[in-house]
């Protein structure tokens, strides 16, 4: 699955072992997200070049995939710094709760807190489920039991909230990751990539 988190950077496609007559993925907008793709394990070149530019290569990057594991490709940064973050998933399934992962995707925000709170909780006396968290960092998968939650960043040690609260509400046996992201071309309002991982 690939992710583009990239807030100013046009449609993209991504390019496997230069192979520029058929690219794995043709084009791809931000902040969207293709379903997971099956490919052989194996090394791959992947490159990351504008929609109709491939002569401009924003991303040229060596990838390893084992067989049998899944992954989540972000492009992520501004166009002028943007990298691959490659995640390895797990869509195990848990039958009696849910499993969530949060990824910063943010290059604006800096390192931020993450509250995962009861619907109405207020923030000034929430504890943040994680703290600290930096730009290309994840939570992790996290068990979480089925209902309705609220999710906030703050930027770290603040009480104020740079995204959030956002609803979600979660489903036993279900696998989530929520990215936090930029605007459409960088900086503020945050807000958040919501994927399904099943």
């Amino acid at each position: 699955r690939v992710i583009h988190g990239s807030p100013d950077a046009p449609a993209v496609q991504v390019i496997a072992n230069n192979d520029f007559g058929a690219p794995l993925v043709p084009s791809l907008s931000f902040p969207d997200a293709t379903p997971f793709v099956d490919v052989p394990g194996a090394t791959y070149n992947l490159k990351v070049t504008p929609v109709g530019n491939n002569g401009l290569i924003a991303i040229d990057a060596d990838v390893t995939l084992a067989a049998g594991r899944e992954y989540s490709a972000y492009a992520v940064g501004p166009l002028a710094t943007i990298a691959p973050l490659v995640l390895t998933d797990d869509r195990r399934r848990v039958a009696t709760q849910a499993r969530v992962r949060i990824v910063h995707a943010s290059p604006s925000a800096g390192n931020v807190d993450l509250y995962v709170l009861a619907p109405g909780t207020a923030l000034e006396s929430a504890t943040p489920a994680f703290t600290n968290v930096a730009f290309k960092a994840d939570t992790g998968y996290v068990n979480l039991a089925a209902g309705t939650y609220e999710v906030s960043v703050t930027p770290t040690a603040s009480k104020t909230a740079a995204i959030g609260p956002v609803s979600i509400t979660l489903e036993n046996g279900g696998v989530y990751t929520v990215a936090a992201r930029d605007a459409a071309g960088g900086g503020t309002p945050l807000s958040v990539i919501p994927l399904d991982d099943l």
